[in-house]
């Protein structure tokens, strides 16, 4: 591509960073373009599309090509827990193996990094490769006798370390609807007619019940997931007929989840697989104010019924997940929306974290081109609930002190008034 072609990407870019077509052209011209100053655009695309696992993948792979291991290490460090996308943790989990194998202590940075990945990515429908990849390592890494005496001295030690750890794998991911669950079965029940000995077939029969309900539910997510493009640039909404098509299908899958399909007991779980699917919608839809809203609302219920069912640690994961569920949508562009702000001094005001509700609600006030009628109406009817009629007047004067303010602002302070008198 001639150098011309590529000072019109650059010029189509600093037109338009939301360009996705100039930025595709940008990543098929890339090797044509000085490494540092490709760097810098490549920080700019992942800046303009934080949440996008395609673009993600691309400047990893760019910095793998020049071996700049120090910036994926620092790409990995800005972006695992961000964007929980199948694709990002692969490449992850390659670069963990193709770059720690001749370090001392590597196979416990290798076993870490699967058991990391699960973690955070064990729910995913498409998660069948990390399992497969992780059990297949795991039983490379068992010991192999030389003699039947060998056998012998070390079957005590396999039993109780890695043949159980592999087996845990194994039903962690069995419990698990995912994609292929069919061929994890399989070899799982080889897995056990191999090292599993006298009690080989009550495992398998104990597993198998299991596998039953997860491979039923496995097969309804199918058909939910396979009309859904889970590689959708997170651009702003506008309103056509494949995004609202995209956006009906995303919301049949959260309301799938919610219904707990699994049928399990364990509120965690089901709060946790809630929670990742939002995490796929809000990659793909980072600008539906819906998704992000619907998301702070669903915590606050599950707050609500932890605290009932008196899991109070679950309770205190939740407070902390709605903060940083609210800080991920202000640095995800929703900090104009005023609605989101609402929905989340709400939940405050219910924690009686009233200190906290008044800075959420200053914060929309103070930024620059909104209407902060409806922040300053709120503002006002806290200070009334909480406080003194002082103190919402004086919220009321500072409304109408700043020029953005509307006339709303002087019907709900008269109905104040009005309510304080006939009070």
């Amino acid at each position: 591509m001639a150098a011309i072609s590529v000072n019109d990407i650059k010029e189509k870019i600093l037109t338009n960073p939301l360009n996705v077509e100039a930025w595709s052209d940008f990543l098929e011209a890339v090797e044509e373009i000085p490494v540092e100053e490709a760097r810098v655009m490549y920080n700019q695309l992942i800046e303009t599309f934080p949440t996008s696992p395609q673009y993600w993948t691309a400047f990893i792979r760019f910095e793998l090509s020049n071996t700049a291991f120090a910036q994926v290490e620092e790409l990995f460090r800005r972006c695992l827990l961000k964007v929980l996308h199948i694709d990002v943790w692969k490449i992850y989990l390659t670069y963990v193996r193709d770059t720690k194998s001749c370090v001392t202590g590597f196979k416990k940075s290798i076993k870490e990094a699967y058991e990391f990945a699960l973690d955070k990515i064990g729910l995913d429908f498409y998660s069948y490769s990390i399992y497969h990849e992780f059990i297949k390592w795991l039983l490379q890494m068992l010991p192999q006798p030389e003699s039947e005496s060998d056998a012998r001295e070390e079957e005590s030690m396999v039993a109780i370390t890695n043949v159980d750890e592999i087996r845990q794998v194994f039903l962690r991911g069995i419990s698990c609807p995912i994609e292929n669950i069919a061929a994890l079965w399989k070899d799982y029940e080889q897995f056990e007619k191999k090292y599993g000995g006298s009690a080989a077939q009550n495992r398998i029969d104990s597993a198998s019940k299991v596998y039953s309900k997860t491979s039923d539910v496995a097969k309804r997510l199918e058909k939910l997931l396979e009309g859904i493009n889970t590689k959708r640039i997170s651009v702003p909404l506008q309103n056509t007929v494949s995004e609202r098509i995209q956006l009906s299908r995303w919301h049949a899958y959260l309301n799938f989840e919610k219904s707990n399909p699994l049928a399990t007991q364990c509120f965690d779980l089901l709060v946790r697989r809630v929670i990742y699917a939002y995490e796929q919608a809000l990659m793909c839809f980072s600008d539906c104010l819906a998704f992000w809203c619907d998301l702070i609302c669903f915590l606050e219920q599950s707050i609500e019924t932890a605290s009932k069912c008196s899991e109070g640690d679950l309770s205190e994961k939740l407070n902390e997940e709605i903060s940083r569920t609210f800080e991920r949508a202000m640095d995800a562009g929703m900090k104009d929306e005023y609605l989101i702000y609402f929905v989340y001094s709400r939940f405050l005001e219910n924690q009686k974290r009233y200190s906290e509700v008044k800075e959420v609600l200053q914060s929309f006030i103070q930024i620059p081109n909104v209407d902060p009628t409806l922040a300053y109406i709120h503002l006002m009817q806290f200070a009334n609930r909480t406080g003194n009629l002082a103190s919402a007047r004086a919220i009321f004067k500072s409304a109408r002190e700043d020029e953005r303010t509307k006339c709303e602002m002087y019907i709900a302070a008269a109905e104040m008034e009005y309510r304080w008198k006939k009070a």
